[in-house]
């Protein structure tokens, strides 16, 4: 056999015609198996054995699964500080799991879908719980300041307790009485007792007779524009008698009303006067919060009065909070606070 018989029967070189006679691609000879000869809609290739190329789809049901995870986890990512991350990275693992069952998208990751949803939610979890500690302890350190035990509180009580703090502004004035209670650890008390001078209109309910004032007062710091933020509130009387006295800086509601009140007959008056106690946790953060608090304003709380009905009769006030939120402020005072 010459080197070219044995070069061509190696399938090594190929020349002229090569003829043969086969009845399966199992018999087709080397020589006429060479891929220049065999194309795409050649019969020999529906004879070979095939591989699916087509990604893997998620299941409905894994769909489903994932819809319902995403959104568990968007209503607990809203309660911590990484909400927005929470709820994008589940919206984009629910969009990739759709585009994969509708076969828009071809790419899939090397990993199976059901170990990425796997991993994705010990993530999450890990996250929520990791700022759910971190959030606790933030609001720990800020409500809950060291309790100080009555020996610990004795120099505060020595430097604050019987102090008075005196307020003023245009056509106002008061006072603030601190005292220190150390019967029950370290307390801090404050009497707040203002007179003002200021036409406020009347602003009657459809029960009252007679001339009849529903004011509000807010108390907070002068930079602060948040109305859920105040450090005291309560309702503005009006004042017939006295009108240029303050009361003793330590006195409660009772001794404020028979000092300013003219009985059960009401008239017309540019006076008011506005009291609120405090009673709260001793520190010098707190202290320092009074002395801050310089902003007084005036809410309008006609409109948010509320009546109750007993066996007696019908009996209303305004509801402060929701006034101090919502109602139309009519003065605002900057106060001078003088220790």
């Amino acid at each position: 056999m010459s080197l070219k018989d044995k070069l061509k029967k190696a399938n090594i070189i190929r020349v002229g015609a090569v003829s043969s006679t086969y009845k399966n691609a199992k018999d087709r000879p080397m020589s006429l198996q060479d891929d220049m000869f065999i194309g795409k809609d050649n019969p020999i290739e529906n004879d070979l054995p095939k591989t699916d190329k087509t990604p893997k789809k998620p299941s409905k049901n894994l769909l489903i699964v994932c819809a319902v995870l995403t959104f568990i986890f968007i209503y607990l990512a809203l309660t911590t500080t990484i909400a927005w991350l929470l709820i994008l990275i589940w919206i984009a693992v629910l969009l990739y799991f759709w585009l994969l069952y509708t076969g828009k998208v071809v790419f899939v990751l090397n990993i199976s879908i059901t170990m990425l949803l796997v991993i994705v939610s010990f993530l999450s979890f890990f996250l929520i719980l990791l700022t759910q500690s971190d959030n606790g302890s933030e609001a720990d350190k800020k409500s809950s300041a060291k309790e100080l035990t009555s020996e610990e509180c004795k120099p505060y009580y020595d430097k604050y307790n019987g102090k008075v703090l005196k307020l003023s502004s245009d056509g106002l004035q008061g006072t603030v009485g601190i005292k220190i209670d150390m019967s029950a650890g370290c307390k801090l008390l404050g009497w707040y007792n203002v007179i003002l001078s200021y036409n406020l209109p009347q602003n009657p309910y459809k029960r009252d007779i007679g001339p009849s004032y529903h004011y509000t007062v807010m108390l907070r710091e002068k930079d602060i524009n948040e109305r859920t933020k105040y450090d005291g509130f309560g309702d503005l009387s009006a004042a017939y008698k006295n009108v240029t006295s303050l009361p003793d800086p330590f006195s409660d509601s009772q001794t404020r009303s028979s000092l300013y009140s003219q009985g059960e007959q009401a008239t017309e008056t540019r006076y008011f006067y506005w009291g609120y106690n405090l009673d709260t946790k001793f520190s010098e953060k707190r202290y320092q919060e009074i002395l801050d608090s310089t902003k007084l304003e005036i809410v309008d709380g006609q409109p948010y009065i509320e009546e109750t009905q007993d066996d007696i009769g019908y009996s209303y006030s305004v509801n402060d909070d929701k006034a101090a939120e919502n109602g139309n402020i009519v003065k605002t005072y900057i106060l001078t606070i003088e220790e």
